[in-house]
């Protein structure tokens, strides 16, 4: 299992009984950027969450790195019984914040939505959305250097730390290759 779900017991293949038909999936908010010390504290609790992750391109000291950061930052789904024990623990567990609440009550997060992460971080050809930083005709901005202050056309990347970008500059189109750290969308 990975960041996606930590599940406290079993491997998910056992049959559903009926103290299973009375859980459900609450909302709760993490610290910031404590999502995955939450879900593993949480886990040695053994208590169900899931924290759907997704991978995206980023330019981190002007290279292309993949990171992989929260669908939902700030927000854990948990997994509890109404009569559960484990309520008045998961506000002291480091990395949680705590329960989101609507008019007082825990809000419920819909059982059918939460089982689509949950199957998806069971997948073993996991194909999570990657985000990538620039697309093809997209226009950009040219922060720095000589050309900084005119629009340009994205075209492609060039190796990890570089793009080629379009350019109208004297009645001609041109290409240009610039550091990922000079362009902005």
């Amino acid at each position: 299992m990975n960041d996606f779900t930590e599940k406290a017991q079993g491997d998910g293949n056992e049959e559903i009984d009926s103290s299973m038909e009375h859980l459900r999936w609450y909302l709760a908010t993490s610290k910031p950027r404590q999502e995955k010390r939450a879900m593993e504290q949480l886990a040695n609790q053994g208590i169900t969450a899931c924290c759907p992750m997704i991978s995206v391109e980023k330019v981190i000291r002007g290279k292309r790195q993949l990171v992989e950061e929260p669908l939902f930052t700030g927000y854990l789904f948990i997994q509890l019984d109404k009569e559960s024990p484990y309520w008045g623990k998961i506000r002291s567990t480091r990395g949680m914040k705590d329960w989101v609440r609507f008019a007082g009550e825990v809000a419920q997060a819909p059982c059918a939505m939460v089982q689509v992460f949950v199957d998806a971080s069971k997948s073993e050809n996991q194909h999570q959305p990657v985000i990538n930083l620039f697309k093809k005709g997209q226009s950009v901005q040219i922060l720095s250097g000589p050309f900084a202050g005119l629009q340009g056309i994205f075209e492609k990347h060039d190796g990890e730390m570089r793009s080629m970008i379009l350019i109208e500059f004297l009645g001609k189109q041109n290409r240009l290759k610039l550091d990922n750290s000079q362009i902005s969308s």
